[in-house]
């Protein structure tokens, strides 16, 4: 603010002489000097005047920014800490899904659902299921079968003679259907298939 006076009284220095010219030469019986004080303070008004209206957007006369929300010129950088903030707290909880399946093995059971898994993990169930599909590609009845089909994986290398029933019950299916399309599904064969090439690939080691 002050250097915005000091220029205009330097600019008003020479208007002011400019201007009591003008004013004398064009109203009858006004003097130079009688011009003089008025030219001066009109000059310094108008320059005032632009001052104020160059001083930059946001800032108050007190010299305080205005404030934002942050949000206001941010970068594509900023933008993108923000996303993955939030895509972090839902990664979390996602985290905390996989470690109940894998530590728990609820999946046994074959009536875990949504529900049980949100309350194991303390979130929602919108949540719950948004992050499930998001990070693992599948949806919460597929995600839980993929874990049922490992473990049934890991029951057939264990023993090869088990019947496919038992291996379907003992995985957490509620039916021998179910269990054979979620094989196909993840594996790309029928548990049958798959249990004669894995006896094959072991013999011939």
């Amino acid at each position: 603010m002050k250097k915005i006076i000091v220029r205009s009284v330097f600019s008003s220095l020479f208007s002011v002489f400019v201007c009591a010219l003008f004013l004398g030469g064009f109203i009858p019986g006004l003097s130079l000097w009688t011009g003089i004080p008025c030219a001066f303070a009109a000059s310094l008004a108008l320059a005032l005047m632009a001052g104020a209206a160059s001083r930059p957007r946001g800032e108050d006369p007190g010299g305080k920014q205005e404030e934002t929300d942050g949000t206001a010129g941010a970068s594509p950088e900023s933008a993108t800490v923000k996303s993955g903030a939030a895509g972090k707290r839902g990664y979390e909880v996602y985290q905390r899904v996989v470690r109940y399946m894998e530590e728990s093995k609820p999946f046994l059971d074959e009536s875990l659902g949504l529900e049980q898994i949100s309350k194991a993990v303390f979130s929602n169930k919108v949540y719950v299921s948004k992050n499930i599909n998001y990070y693992s590609g599948r949806n919460v009845r597929q995600f839980i079968n993929w874990y049922r089909i490992q473990h049934a994986i890991g029951l057939l290398k264990a023993d090869p003679h088990l019947k496919m029933e038992d291996v379907s019950v003992l995985s957490g299916f509620h039916s021998s259907v179910s269990f054979n399309m979620a094989f196909r599904l993840f594996e790309g064969k029928t548990p049958t298939q798959w249990l004669e090439e894995y006896v094959d690939s072991l013999r011939k080691h």
